[in-house]
């Protein structure tokens, strides 16, 4: 796969990672434009306007999708519009809801891999699913909506995909970052050096996913002399 080298920034004795994001150019965004907030994923995640929500079922291999009505001078009302099994063990572990509030992406950390469901709003089905690398654990969209990227905690990689086909494109290898920062001594890059476990996405609001950062921090964190 294309490969990025991302810059890594100490921010506290856990390190953080910064990569641009790698958004292959070419082709005009949705018309429903952009999210409104940095993006994350979560064991539950629900539709900017508050009308569907996705909770992940990590025992039961499932995802249930529930809609959402806030009736006037009433608490509000969820009903279940469809639980989808993923595959008994498969493990979902993350979704995000993309920005058209229709679809949304499950990370399965046992069976590896990364799945798309559309039609949340009424006959929610799994549209396609693709390999990712092992145990990924979080998820998170670019602000388009265009891209979704992948930590994978035991490869110690973060990796894109296209969300309109799930096609995979650049793969940042965190191992090798962390090696450079010379918190674990005199070792070679190798994967599972880093274990990359939550991933959020910026979103500066300029309708340009070029110039947006992903944040990914590192599970063991490293020690670090305390600034004076």
């Amino acid at each position: 796969p294309k490969t990025y080298e991302p810059k890594v920034w100490l921010a506290t004795s856990m390190p953080i990672f910064a990569m641009p994001s790698i958004i292959a150019a070419g082709g005009a965004a949705p018309e429903h434009v952009e999210l409104a907030q940095p993006s994350r994923g979560a064991a539950i995640a629900i539709s900017e306007d508050d009308s569907v929500a996705v909770v992940v079922n990590r025992d039961v291999g499932s995802i249930t999708v529930l809609k959402l009505e806030y009736p006037d001078k009433a608490a509000p009302k969820w009903s279940v519009l469809r639980e989808l099994k993923l595959g008994d063990g498969s493990e979902p572990y993350q979704v995000v809801i993309g920005p058209d509030g229709n679809s949304a992406y499950v990370v399965l950390r046992r069976e590896q891999k990364l799945v798309k469901i559309s039609k949340l709003r009424d006959q929610p089905e799994v549209a396609s699913m693709v390999a990712t690398g092992s145990e990924p654990t979080s998820l998170a969209l670019s602000p388009s909506g265009r891209a979704v990227y992948v930590a994978n905690w035991n490869d110690g990689t973060l990796v894109q995909y296209d969300t309109e086909a799930l096609k995979r494109g650049k793969e940042a290898d965190l191992n090798a970052a962390l090696v450079k920062t010379g918190y674990l001594g005199s070792v070679d890059p190798r994967p599972a050096l880093a274990h990359p476990r939550s991933l959020v996405i910026s979103n500066d609001h300029d309708r340009d996913d070029e110039d947006e950062y992903a944040y990914v921090t590192e599970y063991y964190g490293q020690q670090v002399e305390a600034e004076r």
